[in-house]
């Protein structure tokens, strides 16, 4: 699937997309600012993580759609 990069709306796009990301980076670093030795699989912070990369894949899609002129 590409993307329409000369689309006048594709910066509105990629911006969103920046805002979402910069919002849920925030609150993984949030969550692994209370777990300093976090290293993955069997942490109790892994769960949280799933969680936040779920939701930010779930509100991805969603801004997907909007902009679903913007994909040919």
């Amino acid at each position: 699937m590409a993307v329409n990069k000369k689309h006048p709306k594709y910066s509105e796009y990629i911006e969103k997309c920046r805002e979402l990301r910069d919002y849920f980076s925030q609150e993984e670093n949030q969550i692994l600012a209370q777990y300093p030795l976090y290293k993955g699989l069997d942490h109790p912070a892994t769960k949280e993580l799933r969680e936040i990369t779920r939701r930010h894949n779930a509100a991805l899609q969603e801004l997907q759609q909007q902009y679903g002129f913007l994909f040919e």
